[in-house]
């Protein structure tokens, strides 16, 4: 006659098999959780350096000198760079189209497209923005 008071040895073996499959399936589940929060914490401080630059802008006293350097030719972009925690990112913002806000005028200022592009490791995204080359707005009176 047997006696099953207990666990045989195959019983136990099988059911930490079973535990180290789950506990395996939840550790790469948590590795892949924190990747995915690194990238996505890196984006959105990505997304705020670049707001932030192209806020600047609209607000700095240099507005005109940046704009000035952004419209000519020769360098039709301005570059800066941040680190923020370990990642360095570069932030680039060129002219992409000058667009004439008045037919006649040449004086008139004009509305340029900005394309700000920030790149940190593998990874980049770009922004598009209109601004002013001009310190005055044409009000038309």
């Amino acid at each position: 006659m047997k006696n099953s008071k207990g666990l045989t040895l195959i019983e136990v073996l099988v059911a930490s098999l079973l535990l180290v499959i789950v506990i395996s399936g939840v550790m790469v589940s948590l590795r892949n959780y924190i990747q995915l929060s690194e990238k996505n914490e890196q984006r959105y401080t990505a997304e705020c350096l670049v707001r932030s630059r192209l806020e600047n802008l609209n607000t700095l006293p240099d507005r005109a000198a940046i704009l000035a350097d952004i419209a000519a030719p020769k360098t039709a972009s301005a570059a800066t760079s941040s680190t923020v925690g370990k990642v360095n990112y570069q932030i680039t913002i060129s002219k992409t189209n000058e667009i004439s806000i008045t037919e006649n005028n040449s004086t008139a200022p004009k509305l340029l497209e900005l394309t700000a592009k920030v790149s940190w490791g593998k990874e980049s995204m770009s922004f598009v923005t209109y601004a002013l080359n001009s310190e005055k707005i044409v009000t038309g009176k």
